[in-house]
């Protein structure tokens, strides 16, 4: 155990909770909840770093750090940093899910220099590998090769890595590229730019459809307000942050309060009413049982939908998996001749509000459900989406239909 470490596990003793002392300064730790856009849970949490004065005046970490540089001790309070998050993370109880570390490039190098270091930290404070993502703050360095490495070893031992403030520009690009890492934090600037201008919307979603395409979970952080929060769940990312869900605390967040936050998110989903229901509406009702028993029998895919897509309105019909995996696409030829689609038959562009949709029919096959109006394929298109769920291969599946209203 190298002398650091050492001098680490005496300041920051485990089973405490109390601040530790840096450079005059109170040291200690809050978190901040990551959400699972699609289950509207906490999936993790970021451990943050709060600072205090001797006169008891709130220190930022951007400063604290710049002390510590001028000091010679920035790799030091990058570790003294992660082994108060590590400790102080029990705190949040049974179901916390990951931990979030925020690690400059330039300690992610050391790591991969004192390759014991932040196993043994782990395993001092009890946490595992797989619970835990490094996240790589968006700062300069001159040793991205060994950066490059440092991401490798921490994938070796059971983490995984996240990029943070990742933007669209192509120095963040290429930063992505060498990483390659497990999951993307949109910066807040890109989540702002995208609830006033279309183009930066557009942006924004095709930076998240990208990185999914590409195997990378994303995050999009910053979401202060209402507006905010609905423009970063209309993104299709995987997991949203900011102080609309809720701010950094030292206990768990309180899930009925999110739940609350959550509901003026969500569009509701109705069954479809036994009386004076509207034609169109009962056609497209009928054809998405007849198309479910078709695939029920045998028929492949794209010969089931074309009853649905036969249909008037229709865009898109779609097969997913209970838990919101796309199994299947197939978009309207006639609407992909117009224009108005930007991905052909790739099925990408699936909302999370449409996943937990199909979750919902997944939970009540047999029985039609009807979103209201949403945006689907851009701001252009407005569409109602119908869901079914049935018996498919030994399992249930689900089946959809976009309709333009």
């Amino acid at each position: 155990m190298n002398a650091a470490l050492s001098r680490i596990l005496a300041e920051v003793p485990a089973g405490e909770s109390n601040p530790v002392l840096f450079d005059s300064l109170s040291l200690s730790s809050r978190y901040q909840p990551v959400f699972c856009s699609a289950e509207q849970r906490p999936w993790g949490y970021e451990g943050l770093l709060v600072a205090f004065s001797a006169e008891g005046k709130p220190v930022t970490p951007h400063k604290v750090f710049n002390r510590a540089e001028a000091i010679g001790e920035g790799v030091y309070l990058d570790w003294l940093s992660r082994a108060l998050h590590l400790r102080n993370w029990s705190q949040l109880g049974e179901d916390r899910g990951r931990l979030l570390l925020n690690v400059t490039p330039t300690a992610a190098i050391e790591d991969s220099h004192f390759e014991r270091t932040f196993p043994l930290m782990l395993e001092a404070y009890g946490a595992k590998p797989q619970d835990v993502i490094v996240e790589i703050l968006e700062t300069n360095t001159e040793e991205e090769p060994q950066l490059v490495e440092a991401v490798r070893k921490y994938k070796t031992m059971g983490c995984k890595v996240a990029l943070d403030d990742f933007g669209a520009g192509a120095s963040e690009m290429k930063r992505f590229w060498r990483l390659r890492p497990d999951i993307v934090k949109v910066d807040r600037a890109v989540l702002r730019a995208a609830t006033s201008d279309d183009h930066a919307l557009r942006v924004l979603k095709g930076v998240v459809r990208m990185m999914q395409d590409c195997g990378v979970r994303v995050v999009v952080e910053g979401a202060e307000d209402r507006k905010d929060a609905a423009v970063a769940l209309d993104s299709n990312a995987d997991f949203v942050q900011g102080y609309y869900f809720a701010r950094p605390a030292g206990v768990a967040v309180n899930e009925g309060c999110v739940r609350e936050r959550f509901a003026g998110l969500v569009l509701p989903c109705a069954k479809l009413p036994g009386d004076g229901t509207p034609s169109d509406v009962s056609l497209h009702s009928d054809a998405i049982e007849a198309t479910a028993m078709a695939l029920q029998t045998g028929a492949s895919f794209p010969s089931a939908i074309e009853l649905l897509l036969s249909l008037p309105n229709a865009l898109r019909g779609y097969l997913m998996s209970r838990s919101g995996r796309l199994l299947a696409s197939s978009v309207h030829h006639l609407a992909y001749a117009n224009g108005l689609f930007e991905t052909g038959a790739s099925g990408s562009g699936l909302g999370w509000q449409i996943v937990r949709m199909a979750r919902r029919a997944a939970e009540e096959p047999g029985v039609v459900l009807r979103s209201p109006p949403h945006s689907s394929f851009g701001p252009a298109m407005r569409c109602t989406t119908f869901s079914y769920g049935f018996q498919y291969n030994g399992n249930v599946a689900v089946l959809c239909a976009d309709v333009a209203t």
